[in-house]
């Protein structure tokens, strides 16, 4: 009896899915994940990608493509953070909503390590022309989007003049925010930030167009 000959075909190696520069979401949470982890625990100065990648069980070439630089992933964290910390509720009031924005934020940027690491992030960004670009071009009107928002809610609402350029008001508001970060004034001085937010709401609400008149 003759005996046939089976051939064994050899076993094929299961490829793992590249996802090229798609990315899978699950990698891309653990890696923000480690991020935001390890900017907690060592801070700023001590920030790497390559323990960002040990952590994360992911490799640098992965971050790297989807992430060009240790600035954009931290700017990712911080945003993060913004966008689930801060809700702008509606008081009926534009004077009422900035003063809770501007406390807020200033929250973030003493308490939360993305927060604190952010003065050292705009003062690197100077240095990195492609993450400078990508800064101001897309992470500059996210964060804008919330105030923004608000004031357009205030328009509609006609607390403010119809002649005012939003985009000038939060250019106003932003610069004032940045100067007390970086001269480290960001305390939650109540009656300093309601004071500096009166002076500007006076001069872009409706019933500042229109004195009372003399009695």
């Amino acid at each position: 009896m003759k005996r046939e000959m089976v051939t064994k075909r050899p076993k094929q190696a299961i490829a793992r899915k590249s996802t090229g520069c798609r990315r899978n979401a699950q990698t891309s949470r653990s890696i923000l994940d480690a991020a935001a982890a390890l900017l907690q625990e060592k801070g700023y100065a001590n920030f790497t990608i390559e323990e960002v990648a040990r952590r994360a069980g992911a490799s640098k070439s992965t971050i790297y493509r989807w992430w060009s630089s240790k600035m954009h992933l931290l700017l990712d964290i911080y945003g993060g953070d913004v966008e689930k910390m801060i809700e702008i509720p509606d008081f009926g009031s534009i004077e009422a909503e900035i003063i809770f924005l501007n406390r807020a934020i200033w929250k973030i940027w003493r308490e939360t390590p993305s927060g604190q690491a952010f003065k050292s992030m705009i003062a690197e960004l100077q240095g990195d022309p492609a993450a400078f670009e990508h800064w101001r071009s897309r992470f500059l009107p996210e964060r804008r989007r919330k105030l923004l928002f608000t004031l357009q809610r205030a328009a509609d609402r006609g607390e403010l003049r119809p002649d005012i350029q939003l985009e000038t008001v939060v250019d106003i508001l932003f610069g004032y925010s940045w100067y007390r970060l970086l001269t480290g004034q960001i305390d939650d001085d109540v009656e300093v930030i309601s004071s500096m937010v009166h002076e500007i709401v006076q001069g872009i609400s409706l019933k500042s167009a229109f004195p009372a008149e003399p009695v």
